[in-house]
């Protein structure tokens, strides 16, 4: 997904660093059932496909869709798991 942003390119960053951070990134997050390193990419994979069909394209600039991608990523580093409960929607919607 960074190559494919052109992340590497537009930035000069090279995929070792991209490596060490999403490595980094990966440690700080703690082992949770629900806020883990696995939501973080499921929330970044989200806004990347976002990205790139174009959604943000009349109300953000490149750099602001870069910096959202790696806010995604991010987003619950350290996360202790003690709010923001989850629930299963059926019980609080009626279809």
């Amino acid at each position: 997904m960074f190559s494919d942003l052109k992340i590497l390119e537009t930035y000069q960053v090279n995929m070792e660093k991209i490596c060490r951070f999403v490595l980094t990134v990966r440690k700080n997050y703690r082992p949770l059932p629900y806020h883990n390193f696995s939501h973080g990419v499921n929330v970044a994979n989200q806004m990347y496909k976002f990205i790139k069909m174009g959604c943000l394209d009349s109300y953000l600039e490149p750099s602001e869709m870069v910096g959202l991608f790696i806010a995604c990523l991010c987003h619950d580093i350290d996360h202790r798991g003690r709010s923001n409960g989850f629930f299963f929607f059926s019980e609080y919607f009626y279809f």
